[in-house]
């Protein structure tokens, strides 16, 4: 247990830890994690954060490279830009099942990171969420997820298969560039438009399943030589 003295902590908002233990609990009372509050602490190995905590802010953990493990609870319905951009040694987190964006370059290089549910709560995946995480080979997107933003799972080069539920109606410009090693895609009907580029340089992929709604591909939206298949209803 981590001596409370070591979190400046007013009003319920965690602003700094100056304390040297690099697995830390976060003590009960805080609502909220302030930006930058853990920026660069390269001590840091895992974080627990407690119950009643509602917002990490943007950049929180930013730079922690040796951060491997967070526990996020379920009250948090708000994860800041950048708020684990390059923690590089993150292998293991879960979103909760009430946080209703993944913002913009939220875990934006964390190449240890081997699997994420994006849960049905969820309604955006912004822009570069997952960029690099090359180590990724398990993803699940949960049906409420309705738009993946430009580069959101760009050169996630371990990732070989991805399902998009029926309540998506955008694939961003840049989506899924260069994930080598993606092969097959199935898309359910519901969605409308998928963005220039976005499963360009997936050199391996040989199968995608589109449905009849698709309305708008984008230029190179695919590599040439895939085998395209329109799902038709019955």
């Amino acid at each position: 247990m981590n001596d409370s003295n070591e979190f400046l902590i007013k009003n319920g908002v965690l602003f700094r830890y100056d304390g040297n233990d690099g697995n830390i609990t976060i003590p009960n009372g805080v609502a909220e994690i302030r930006f930058s509050a853990f920026y660069n602490r390269t001590d840091l190995v895992s974080v627990t954060i407690p119950e009643g905590v509602t917002s990490i802010g943007s950049g929180a953990f930013r730079g922690c490279t040796n951060l491997q493990s967070v526990t996020i609870p379920r009250s948090v319905n708000e994860i800041g830009p950048y708020a684990f951009r390059d923690c590089s040694s993150l292998s293991d987190v879960t979103i909760p099942d009430g946080v209703y964006r993944i913002d913009k370059e939220t875990f934006y290089g964390c190449s240890s990171l081997k699997s994420v549910m994006i849960p049905g709560s969820v309604t955006e995946i912004g822009a570069s969420a997952f960029f690099g995480c090359s180590s990724l080979t398990s993803l699940t997107i949960s049906e409420g997820v309705t738009d993946i933003d430009t580069m959101a799972f760009a050169l996630c080069t371990s990732l070989t298969g991805v399902m998009i539920p029926q309540s998506m109606r955008r694939i961003g410009n840049a989506a899924f560039l260069g994930c080598s090693r993606l092969t097959h895609v199935m898309i359910q009907e519901g969605l409308k438009e998928i963005g220039s580029d976005a499963f360009g340089k997936c050199s391996s992929l040989v199968s995608v399943l589109t449905p009849i709604s698709l309305t708008v591909i984008g230029e190179h939206a695919f590599p040439e030589g895939f085998t395209f298949y329109p799902i038709k209803k019955e």
